[in-house]
């Protein structure tokens, strides 16, 4: 018998024992050694420090283990931020901080990138299920 994969419907993870989920998410650019998934018209919490380059910010974002992310508020104006959940924002572009290069839980298909999470499944798994052979 094969592998059984499910194609989920959720966006929030769930901890699940022996499972392994990846979520698509949106774009993902790379900056200061770390994958930053990019939201416009978004904006994170709790704001830290302001910096004039998205580059300073995300600099010093890498280097505070409370920072979460960055919002650009306009082009010379970068927030550290404590929250990583977007909330919208009309102009503005969230970065949410992830994982360092070399995690083996990131992986690119098909022009998308794949976050993965173990051990997690997707809080709402309900979809088509998807049986590969072994």
């Amino acid at each position: 018998e094969g592998k059984k994969y499910y194609l989920g419907q959720g966006s929030s993870f769930k901890a699940k024992s022996g499972a392994k989920a990846w979520k698509k998410t949106s774009e993902v650019v790379t900056k200061k050694d770390y994958y930053w998934t990019k939201y416009s018209d978004y904006k994170l919490s709790g704001d830290l420090k302001a910096y004039k380059t998205l580059a300073l910010a995300m600099a010093a974002c890498t280097s505070n283990a409370k920072c979460m992310g960055v919002t650009t508020h306009s082009s010379t104006s970068h927030k550290t931020n404590t929250g990583y959940t977007p909330s919208s924002a009309s102009g503005k572009t969230a970065y949410v901080k992830g994982s360092a290069y070399t995690s083996k839980y990131s992986t690119r298909s098909h022009a998308h990138m794949y976050l993965v999470h173990q051990p997690y499944a997707l809080a709402s798994p309900y979809g088509s299920k998807i049986t590969t052979r072994a």
